[in-house]
C-alpha cells in the first residue's frame, strides 16, 4: 500500500481506529482494577572468588612462586562472564531453592502448604550478563515483605552452599592431579628408556655426520671404479698390441696359456689377489690410507702380483719346445716382460672392479636405511620432550591445586551492586503502562480490521483504481454530495466542484481536435442518480462557455433531469416523437430558465418498450439532426449493466464517458462494462471518478 493511499485509507476509516483505541483503554483500566498487586524486588551481584594469586604475592619474589600464583589465579578466580553463568545455574538449583523455601516458610497461593519448586521458579528469575560477570536476580510476590526477604536469604544460602561445594571440588581436583603426576612420571621414564635403547641398538652417534661420510666414501669409490675401468681398457689394448707383434706360433701359444691361466697355482693366486683387493677397498672406506691395516694389505697385494708374474714367466719358458728356443730368444725380452706385466695388471684391475661394485651395492643399502633411522630417532626424541613438558605442566597444576585446597574455605564473597529494597508501591498493575499498551494494541487491531475491510471491499474507492481497470484516458474526478433534494444538485461556479466541471469540460473539448465530439453520454454500470447529476452539471458548465447545449432524457426508466433543472414537463417528449405522434422535435424541447444556451428534451410518456423505440431509424436520425443543430448534445442513460437502452443509444453517439461511482460501483461491474463497450466498438472518450465524501460503507 502506497503511503498516500495508506493515509487516505486511515482517514476514511478513522471511526474504526477510534473504536479500537477506546476499547484498548477501557480494557487497560479494567485489568488495573481487577488485577492483584504484584511487588518485584531486584538485586545485582558480582560473585567474587578469592584469588590464590593474591595470597601468594607476599610469599617471595621467586619465579616459581609467581608462576604458581599466576596459575592458581587463572584456575581459581571467576572474574569472567562464563563463571557467572555457572553461578547462576547453582543459584537456581533445587537444593538452594528448597533451602530458601524452608527457611522463610513460603506458602503457596492457598496459604496452606509450602510453595512448590516449580511455582517458586516462576517468581524467582536469575539472569546473567553476556559481556560482564554480573548476576541479576528478581523475585515477584503479592507480599512486599516476602519479595524482600527472599533475596536477602538467597545471598546467605548461596554463600554457605558454595563454600562447601568449592572445598569438595578443590579436594577432588587435587587428588585427580596427584594421580596424573604419577602417571606422567612413569610415561616420561618409559620414553627416555626407549630413546636410550634405540641409540644403543642402532649405534646412532650422529646420523647427519654418518650420512655425509658414507656419501663421501661412495663418491670416492665411484671415482676409483671409473679410473680402474679406464686403466683396464688401456691394459687390454696394450696386451692385444703385444700379441700382434709376437709372430712365432709357439710363442703365441705359450703366452696365451699364461694369460688364460691354465696353471692351477696361478689361478689360486689370482683368486687370492681378488680377495685382497676386496679387503683393501673395505679398509680404505673404513680407515685412511695411512692406517697400518691398509698399508699391510697393499704390501700383500704387491707380493701376490710379483709371484703371479714370476709364475707366468716360468710357465712361458716351460711351454716353448726345444726347437723353438732360438726363435724365442730372438724376440725382444722386453716385449715378453711387458706382456706378462700387463697380463698381471689386467687380472689385478678386474679383481679391483669386482670388489668396488660389490662395495657400492652394500653401501647403497646402508644409505637407504638412514632416513628410517632419522625418522625413528626424531619421533623418540619428540615423544621424550613432550612427556617431560607434560610432566612439568601437570606438576605445576598439582601445586596450584594444593594451594586452592587450602583456600577453599574462604572462596565465596558477593559484591552487591544493587541491593534489594522493600517495595512500597506495587510494580503491577501500572495504569499508565497498561493504557499505553492498550492504545498500541487498539492501533494494531484497528489496522488489522482496516486491512480486512479493504480486502473484502470490492468498491472502487480511488481514481487510481479507475485508471488501473481501464485503458481509456482518465478525465478527472468529480465530487458530489449526498442529497435527496435534486433541486439543490447544481453546483456553484465558484465552488471546488464547479472548478472540477470546468476541467472536465476542457478535457472533453481537447480530446480530439480534428473531430467534433457533439453527442456525449455517461456510461455507468449500476442504478444511481449521481451520474445524472454529473451530466446535468456538465451540461450547465458547457452552456456557460457559450456552447449551445441540449440534454436529451433517454432514461425512460427513471427520468430525473427535469427535476434537477426544475423544468415543467408535459406528456409530450422524446417518446412521443419516436412513436410518431409528434412531427417536429423542436416542439417538445424546453428552455432551461435563466440559461439561454441550455435546453432539455424530456422523456415524455414512459413507454412500455423503451429498447424497441430507441432501436429505430427515427432515433438514429434524431441523433444526427440534433448534432447539427447544437454545439453539444448530452444523453442521459439508464444503468448500463441493467438495461439494453444504454447500449443501443451509446452506439449512436461519437463520444461516451465511463463513470465509476465511489458510492456503488464495484471493480467487477466496472470491468464488465469496460469489456462490453470494447466488444461492441462503442466510442469511448475516457473515464471519470465520482467521489461522494461522507460515504464510508
Amino acid at each position: 500500500m502506497e503511503l498516500n493511499k495508506f493515509f487516505k485509507t486511515i482517514i476514511k476509516r478513522k471511526n474504526i481506529i477510534a473504536y479500537w483505541v477506546i476499547a484498548g483503554i477501557i480494557i487497560a483500566i479494567l485489568v488495573t482494577i481487577f488485577q492483584k498487586p504484584v511487588y518485584i524486588t531486584k538485586a545485582k551481584w558480582f560473585i567474587q572468588k578469592a584469588s590464590s594469586g593474591s595470597v601468594l604475592s607476599g610469599a617471595g619474589s621467586s619465579s616459581e612462586g609467581n608462576a604458581l600464583a599466576s596459575a592458581a589465579g587463572l584456575l581459581f578466580n571467576s572474574a569472567g562472564a562464563g563463571s557467572a553463568g555457572i553461578d547462576a545455574a547453582i543459584l537456581e538449583s533445587p537444593e538452594i531453592i528448597n533451602s530458601i523455601i524452608e527457611k522463610l516458610e513460603i506458602k503457596d497461593t492457598t496459604k496452606k502448604n509450602l510453595i512448590t519448586l516449580g511455582e517458586f521458579r516462576k517468581r524467582f528469575n536469575v539472569k546473567t550478563d553476556k559481556k560482564l560477570p554480573f548476576i541479576e536476580i528478581t523475585y515477584s510476590s503479592n507480599d512486599p515483605q516476602e519479595a524482600y526477604d527472599v533475596l536477602k536469604t538467597a545471598e546467605e544460602v548461596f554463600i554457605n552452599k558454595n563454600v562447601t561445594a568449592e572445598a569438595k571440588k578443590a579436594q577432588l581436583n587435587r587428588e585427580f592431579l596427584e594421580n596424573r603426576v604419577i602417571e606422567a612420571e612413569l610415561d616420561s621414564d618409559r620414553t627416555a628408556r626407549k630413546l636410550r635403547n634405540y641409540e644403543s641398538e642402532a649405534q646412532v652417534v650422529d646420523i647427519e655426520e654418518e650420512a655425509k661420510q658414507q656419501q663421501t666414501r661412495l663418491l670416492d669409490l665411484q671415482n676409483d671404479l671409473a679410473t680402474y675401468e679406464a686403466q683396464l681398457a688401456s691394459v687390454k689394448s696394450k696386451v692385444g698390441d703385444l700379441k700382434g707383434k709376437l709372430s712365432t706360433s709357439s710363442t703365441k701359444i705359450a703366452i696365451e696359456k699364461s694369460i688364460i691361466g691354465t696353471d692351477t697355482d696361478i689361478n689360486k693366486l689370482k683368486s687370492e689377489l681378488l680377495s685382497k683387493n676386496n679387503k683393501l677397498i673395505e679398509l680404505q672406506v673404513k680407515y685412511t690410507d695411512k692406517h697400518h691395516a691398509v698399508i699391510e694389505t697393499k704390501d700383500e697385494i704387491e707380493k701376490l702380483k710379483s709371484e703371479i708374474e714370476k709364475r707366468q714367466k716360468a710357465l712361458i719358458g716351460k711351454s716353448f719346445p726345444a726347437e723353438s728356443i732360438e726363435d724365442v730368444r730372438s724376440v725382444k725380452s722386453g716385449m715378453i716382460d711387458d706382456l706378462v706385466k700387463y697380463s698381471t695388471e689386467e687380472a689385478s684391475l678386474v679383481s679391483k672392479i669386482d670388489a668396488i661394485e660389490n662395495t657400492l651395492g652394500q653401501y647403497s643399502k646402508d644409505l637407504s636405511v638412514l632416513p628410517g633411522k632419522k625418522f625413528r630417532l626424531t619421533t623418540l626424541e619428540f615423544e621424550n620432550e613432550f612427556q617431560k613438558s607434560r610432566l612439568e605442566s601437570i606438576k605445576l597444576s598439582y601445586e596450584t591445586a594444593k594451594i586452592n585446597e587450602e583456600f577453599a574455605r574462604h572462596t565465596i564473597s558477593i559484591v552487591k551492586l544493587d541491593e534489594p529494597i522493600l517495595p512500597k508501591n506495587p510494580t503491577y498493575p501500572n495504569l499508565v503502562l497498561y493504557i499505553l499498551v492498550g492504545v498500541i494494541c487498539g492501533l494494531f487491531f484497528s489496522y488489522a480490521n482496516i486491512l480486512v475491510l479493504e480486502a473484502i471491499d470490492s468498491k472502487i474507492r480511488t481514481p487510481e483504481q479507475v485508471e488501473e481497470l481501464t485503458a481509456f484516458t482518465y478525465l478527472g474526478q468529480i465530487s458530489c454530495e449526498l442529497t435527496d433534494d435534486l433541486s439543490k444538485a447544481l453546483v456553484k461556479d465558484d465552488s471546488t466542484a464547479g472548478e472540477e466541471y470546468r476541467k472536465l469540460r476542457t478535457n472533453i473539448k481537447f480530446l480530439k481536435v480534428d473531430t467534433q465530439n457533439k453527442s456525449i453520454s455517461l456510461i455507468y454500470p449500476e442504478t444511481s442518480i449521481y451520474p445524472s447529476i454529473v451530466l446535468a452539471n456538465l451540461a450547465n458548465s458547457l452552456s456557460k462557455a457559450n456552447n449551445k447545449t441540449l440534454i436529451v432524457e433517454t432514461n425512460f426508466r427513471e427520468p430525473v433531469i427535469h427535476k434537477i433543472f426544475k423544468v415543467d414537463v408535459t406528456d409530450n417528449g422524446l417518446s412521443g416523437y419516436l412513436a410518431g405522434n409528434i412531427d417536429n422535435h423542436n416542439s417538445v424541447i424546453k428552455q432551461v430558465s435563466n440559461n439561454k444556451n441550455l435546453s432539455l428534451l424530456p422523456a415524455g410518456i414512459l413507454p412500455p418498450n423503451p429498447s424497441d423505440i430507441l432501436d429505430s431509424e427515427r432515433m438514429k436520425n434524431l441523433v444526427l439532426q440534433l448534432a447539427n443543430e447544437y454545439d453539444m448534445v448530452l444523453y442521459n442513460l439508464p444503468a448500463y449493466k441493467t438495461f439494453a437502452d444504454s447500449l443501443i443509444v451509446s452506439n449512436y453517439l461519437n463520444g461516451n464517458i465511463l463513470v465509476a461511482n465511489a458510492n456503488s460501483t464495484t471493480t467487477y461491474d466496472f470491468s464488465y462494462v469496460n469489456k462490453v463497450v470494447k466488444k461492441h466498438g462503442i466510442e469511448i472518450l475516457g473515464s471519470i471518478f465520482v467521489n461522494i465524501p461522507g460515504n464510508e460503507t
